[in-house]
């Protein structure tokens, strides 16, 4: 898995960081925490400057479903 890092800037959220990179937050906070242990320990508003790794998520795994009927 591929990863990237990221550096927070001041009054970020981890949903906010996560929306911002995958388009969504929903298994993906948590992804990020999974690959960021640490993470957990940091308070809701983050501190600025502080790197955390971003997993690339190949594109087959991240394919929006189609809802044909109501």
């Amino acid at each position: 898995m591929t990863m990237q890092s990221y550096r927070t800037v001041a009054g970020q959220t981890l949903d906010e960081i996560a929306w911002r990179f995958y388009g969504k937050t929903t298994g993906y906070v948590e992804l990020i925490l999974e690959v960021n242990p640490n993470l957990s320990k940091q308070p809701t508003i983050l501190p600025s400057g502080l790197i955390i790794q971003l997993p690339d998520i190949p594109a087959s795994q991240d394919k929006q479903q189609v809802q044909l009927w109501d």
